[in-house]
């Protein structure tokens, strides 16, 4: 019997426009997960959390102005989301190791895997609906990893925002010919 998980892919302020690493449009995910959240029996959220050195931020080598820095305004969660993720939802931090960055929901960096494999193993999760920012980086990784673990995976695009829209097609064309399905 197939059971679907909602994981909704760094939803958090720093990426949101006014962030200091905005997604055009990132904050119109926010009606669209609150439309579907409660069509789901287990809802995870992924954080990107990194300590204020992390080696993707530009003044330490990384690609990245530095962005979701540990107990930050920019790395809480959207408030406009109605799922009170501090207290109902599991948090799945990434990015947490100074020297490793990570995009997948499944990885904190470097060879290090968060609890979102297990946490969904644990609830007999068979299947996974992804939703978040942004489509080309943390989405895509994160799609790639569930199915590379044996899950199902769905990219739900009414609830996704990418930096491009060339790059954003790219990854779902990636992830499509990878095994995941769109909705």
């Amino acid at each position: 019997m197939e059971r679907t998980a909602l994981i909704v892919v760094d939803a958090q302020y720093d990426f949101m426009p006014g962030g200091s690493l905005a997604v055009p449009n990132g904050d119109e995910i926010v009606a669209y997960i609150n439309s579907i959240v409660d069509n789901y029996a287990l809802v995870l959220f992924t954080k990107d959390y990194h300590p204020k050195d992390h080696c993707s931020f530009l003044g330490f080598g990384g690609q990245w102005p530095e962005h979701c820095v540990v107990e930050t305004e920019g790395a809480k969660i959207h408030s406009g989301i109605r799922v009170s993720v501090e207290t109902y939802a599991p948090l799945i931090y990434k990015g947490v190791h100074r020297d490793f960055d990570s995009y997948s929901g499944f990885c904190s960096g470097g060879d290090f895997e968060t609890k979102l494999r297990e946490i969904l193993e644990d609830e007999g999760i068979t299947s996974v609906d992804v939703c978040g920012l942004a489509t080309d980086y943390c989405v895509k990784a994160t799609v790639l990893d569930a199915l590379k673990f044996g899950l199902g995976a769905t990219v739900l695009i009414g609830g996704c925002r990418g930096i491009t829209q060339e790059t954003s097609d790219a990854a779902i064309k990636a992830m499509v010919n990878a095994g995941a399905k769109v909705r």
